[in-house]
């Protein structure tokens, strides 16, 4: 049974009571009630039912020891609220000055006795009723009682919204009680504590009511959604939100590690300049953001129920530093359980991302295949004619005719490697050189001058590992969606990336490019970080050849200039070799970063962009963990089995 908590914390300094006597004068909520037009008839002096004087309401506020004599609204509409909203009566968005104690039972008694006779006095009183947590298994009652209509008001926008609860002794576990019309420093009366300290309190009292169901945990933290996982992110500011396009929910959230994670409140505190409220038709529908400080706003932006589970922490105070999961475990004073917990959905949401890598870049590489080597910018724009690009209809390419939904060239390539992953223990170069061997053999399409090569060795007697010729193309750094899938946040990651490059190439330029490459897949798949991150960190890292470095840095430098991905392309190169190829794809990247759209501009800059799209794909998809689009697995012809074969591959890196 849950038991009855009410918020109030109290300083060491007391107040006495200010009893107030007379009729109050007309307030501004009371000028807003209707003008009745039609004479009514009453029996005897009992007072007549409105939005002031509500029974039920009256008799809940019993429960929590209040006697209201005079208006009280409950839950009312954002749109009155709005019309009688004033400067908002509590600091926002600054340092306390007055701290959270929690007070001796006889103090709080004596406390919560003063303020509650008071406000049955005051002439306005608002209650407004709702939940804490999105997410009805999750979530614990609420009422917020306060003798300001813009106290009211900001919590009528942050407070999840729920039906009206009619019964009027149905528990509330949290009551927030603010007093504004007096001077004392506390939670409940006066008007030096913060919007942020009641928030957090309100969290804090949550957590202890939770601490019956240890299964959840109650978090003051942001949460920021990308696929089926989520981040927590701890000392979010309100300026750091307004530039979040991920943001699931700010101020608070509640983690069930079977349920998912739901935020604790349905509003958030952000720059009054990134609030745009949208027009809707019914008035009910339209969002009142409230000012509560000189540029600061309090609005209204529900989301999603629940999202995933948490596989990342960060807290902002510590140079944006990303927690590890004991770290974590400690900042929510969490138990062992919870970090196993954590622990093994951050190792599902990898394998999900390495999975969502390998199989896109497939499916990009057949999105392109139908425009690939068009070189003419003329040509390229009169044959796609202002339509999709992806998987084009018919295939226009002059250098093979294949079937719409077929891979290119270089998909076809890399298609024995997945199938080596998926039938070994282990990779192994030989076995996967007598593989692509064997397809090539076989191969009834266009050979590209790496494959070729490789099949001509073979025809004059070499055996591996003498099969692989110089050749600067990037067909190693298209191997590396499929190693990474199979060894993710793997020691040896990096030393097989070299092994499988050196099958078929044997320049330092196509290993290192590679090796960068998996790097930067790696980083995303592993540590879910932005590509951004993950491309500025491989133009740090050792591991990474010096020279291959200075290229990444020469992209992000360009990429802080322009967003130009036709320009770029240009620039770098449209056909085949690398480090063109590469540099054209980290700016594809960076640039955009999302699958779709990040195809569809490749497949726009035209020349070798097959080549550039299986690691674009890749990175794009991983980033996001972006399932493919069910357009795109109904025309790709090899979607079932390629895909089958990448969830194979992943199933061994558990």
């Amino acid at each position: 049974m849950m038991s009855l908590r009410r918020l109030v914390v109290a300083s060491s300094r007391r107040m006495s009571v200010r009893m107030l006597s007379g009729a109050p004068s007309p307030s501004a909520a009371s000028l807003l009630e209707p003008e009745y037009k039609v004479p009514r008839q009453f029996i005897g002096d009992f007072p007549e039912e409105s939005e002031a004087n509500n029974f039920e309401v009256n008799w809940s506020l019993a429960d929590d020891d209040i006697t209201p004599r005079h208006n009280c609204y409950r839950n009312r509409a954002l749109a009155k609220l709005a019309q009688v909203s004033k400067g908002f009566p509590l600091p926002v968005g600054v340092p306390a000055t007055v701290s959270l104690e929690e007070a001796h039972p006889v103090a709080f008694l004596d406390h919560w006795n003063e303020v509650t006779e008071e406000l049955g006095h005051l002439p306005e009183l608002y209650v407004h009723d709702g939940a804490v947590g999105a997410l009805a298994a999750l979530r614990t009652q609420i009422r917020v009682i306060t003798d300001s209509p813009s106290v009211a008001h900001a919590f009528a926008n942050l407070i999840v919204a729920v039906p009206t609860v009619k019964d009027p002794h149905t528990p509330r576990p949290i009551v927030v009680v603010v007093q504004t019309s007096a001077t004392d420093s506390i939670v409940v009366r006066g008007n030096k504590v913060t919007l942020d300290q009641i928030q957090a309190a309100i969290i804090k009292a949550k957590a202890q009511l939770d601490a019956e169901a240890p299964s959840k945990l109650s978090l003051p933290c942001d949460v920021l959604s990308s696929g089926a996982d989520s981040t927590l992110v701890f000392n979010a500011t309100a300026a750091w939100r307004s530039k979040q396009t991920s943001l699931h929910s700010a101020h608070g959230a509640i983690w069930h590690p079977e349920q998912g994670v739901t935020g604790a409140f349905e509003g958030a505190v952000v720059p009054t300049s990134s609030v745009v409220p949208k027009k809707t038709a019914l008035k009910r529908h339209q969002a009142f953001p409230l000012a509560v400080a000189e540029d600061l706003s309090v609005v209204r932006a529900p989301a999603a129920t629940v999202v995933g589970h948490p596989t990342t922490a960060v807290v902002l105070d510590k140079a944006d530093k990303e927690v590890s999961v004991s770290e974590f475990v400690q900042l929510v004073g969490g138990s062992e359980e919870l970090a196993a917990a954590l622990e093994a959905h951050k190792t599902n949401s990898a394998t999900r991302r390495a999975a969502v890598a390998a199989i896109n870049a497939l499916t990009s590489d057949a999105a392109s295949m139908p425009l690939h080597w068009i070189y003419d910018d003329s040509e390229l724009v009169r044959l796609v004619n202002g339509q999709e690009p992806a998987f084009h209809a018919p295939p226009a390419n002059k250098f093979y005719n294949y079937s719409e939904g077929a891979l290119s060239p270089y998909g076809d390539e890399i298609v024995p490697l997945l199938q080596h992953l998926a039938e070994a223990p282990e990779f192994n170069a030989e076995a996967f050189s007598d593989k692509s061997l064997a397809a090539m053999h076989s191969y009834p399409g266009r050979l590209n001058g790496v494959m070729r090569e490789f099949v001509a060795r073979a025809a004059d007697g070499k055996k591996f590992p003498h099969l692989a010729g110089p050749n600067d193309d990037s067909h190693g750094l298209n191997k590396v969606p499929l190693l990474v899938a199979r060894y993710a946040g793997k020691p040896q990651l990096l030393d097989i990336v070299r092994q499988a490059v050196l099958v078929h190439q044997t320049t330092s330029l196509a290993i290192d490019v590679a090796v960068a490459g998996a790097i930067i897949l790696d980083n995303i798949v592993v540590n879910q970080i932005t590509i951004k991150d993950a491309i500025v960190a491989a133009s740090n890292d050792e591991r990474v050849e010096t020279s291959v470095r200075e290229l990444i840095k020469g992209v992000l430098e360009d990429t802080s200039k322009s967003s130009d991905v036709h320009a770029a392309v240009a620039k770098y190169g449209k056909s085949c070799p690398l480090p063109g190829s590469f540099q054209s794809s980290l700016f594809v990247l960076l640039s955009d970063g999302h699958l779709v759209s990040s195809i569809q501009k490749n497949i726009l800059a035209g020349g070798d962009n097959c080549g550039r799209s299986i690691f674009i794909g890749a990175v794009a998809a991983a980033a996001q963990s972006t399932t493919t689009p069910v357009e795109w697995q109904q025309k790709m012809i090899r979607f079932t089995e390629l895909h089958g074969l990448v969830e194979s591959v992943v199933a061994k890196n558990l």
